[in-house]
């Protein structure tokens, strides 16, 4: 059973590449705040989420339709099924990249 908490946490100071763990958004509204931050240093920071229990992994998409990922500070609202698994890729890491990534409940 998953206990819903207030904040997923993908990634806390990451300094390299990397695949975060799958987390299922549990949020009980289906809304979410993405947000990234710390010191890019060319990095990417890119949500994704699996229609199919984790099996494929597709680049979440904005209100508008565009790719999140984030290349500076930033937040992006989510809409999201209850129980879907989400997670991040950092992409491009730089000899200074410190990123924190997660999402909060709205």
């Amino acid at each position: 059973m998953t206990v819903v908490t207030d904040t997923i946490v993908f990634f806390s100071a990451r300094t390299t590449d990397a695949t975060s763990t799958a987390y299922p958004f549990m949020f009980p509204n289906k809304r979410g705040q993405f947000c990234a931050y710390g010191t890019w240093n060319g990095a990417t920071m890119t949500l994704y989420y699996s229609p199919d229990g984790g099996t494929t992994y597709i680049i979440a998409k904005d209100s508008l339709g565009n790719n999140i990922a984030l290349t500076a500070d930033g937040s992006v609202i989510i809409d999201a099924p209850v129980g879907e698994l989400m997670r991040c890729i950092l992409s491009n890491d730089g000899a200074s990249t410190s990123l924190s990534a997660e999402i909060k409940v709205l």
